[in-house]
């Protein structure tokens, strides 16, 4: 026994088996807080009902996962008071925006009125568009079906991104760097089994992609216009916890030409950024 206990000291003695003690600590620490950045961004971007289930069931698995001791009831009572303030966080700022959102109904006409004269902002905190009917326009329109032109007319500009298959649709993505103007991206969904309709609204209805769309935190229509069909929505996207929440106004308007429909947003404020639609 003492022959063992002596090789094994002569053994860790030697320079080269503490240099590679030393290398493998030198690896396994960038890939160890890897993970536990991982975690803590997971964590952050995980679904809002996830807090609620850990609180449901939490009573039921107690006697499985944690031994008696008082140790162990500290802890427990720790992770209780996480999670309960991780979820009690979601529900506040929620009640918040719904409050604001209240708020912003109840503003009056004439406060409106003043505070478009004085710097064109509203009192709902939306910015006036020029023309406000005329928020998207023919020119608009034109603008993507030149884009959609040179893209199929198989404009070698275009770059070759991502191409996946399923078994009921098909997803290609491009993109291109013009000489002007910021980098350009374009992509096209096939589904096998959905109507033009179907895909239409699933994308256009900001109440309905409140429920399916984890990013978006807030979605309200400021304005409509019937003679043409446009829009004002108000969006309030949510990043991770080291980036603050973004807001986005937009308009929007939709063309439809037999079974294809032209779906064309422009923002406010960014006049070199926008997003459009075409579904058929």
């Amino acid at each position: 026994m003492a022959g063992w206990c002596e090789q094994a000291v002569a053994l860790l003695q030697r320079p080269a088996v503490a240099e590679m003690a030393v290398d493998v600590l030198l690896c396994a620490v960038p890939i160890w807080a890897a993970v536990m950045i991982g975690l803590v961004v997971g964590w952050s971007w995980r679904p809002r009902w996830t807090g609620l289930l850990f609180l449901g069931l939490r009573s039921r698995l107690r006697i499985l996962w944690v031994p008696p001791g008082l140790g162990a009831r500290r802890l427990w009572f720790a992770c209780t008071a996480l999670s309960a303030c991780s979820v009690a966080t979601k529900l506040i700022s929620s009640a918040f925006r719904r409050c604001r959102g209240k708020h912003q109904d109840r503003a009056s006409p004439d406060d409106d009125a003043a505070a478009t004269r004085d710097g064109g902002c509203r009192a709902d905190g939306r910015t006036n568009f020029e023309g406000e009917h005329d928020t998207v326009t023919e020119k608009d329109l034109e603008h993507l079906l030149q884009l959609l032109d040179n893209k199929e007319s198989g404009d070698t500009a275009w770059q070759n991104l991502m191409e996946r298959r399923t078994s009921n649709m098909t997803y290609n993505a491009w993109r291109r760097e013009p000489e002007e103007g910021p980098i350009m991206y374009c992509s096209r969904t096939i589904f096998e089994d959905a109507t033009p309709e179907l895909v239409r609204d699933f994308f256009w209805d900001g109440d309905f992609r409140l429920k399916w769309d984890p990013m978006l935190a807030y979605c309200k229509s400021l304005d409509e216009f019937p003679q043409n069909g446009a829009t004002i929505v108000h969006w309030i996207k949510k990043f991770p916890f080291f980036c603050s929440d973004r807001e986005y106004i937009f308009g929007g308007r939709i063309w439809e030409s037999g079974k294809t429909y032209y779906c064309v947003t422009k923002f406010n404020r960014l006049n070199m950024w926008v997003s459009n639609l075409r579904v058929k």
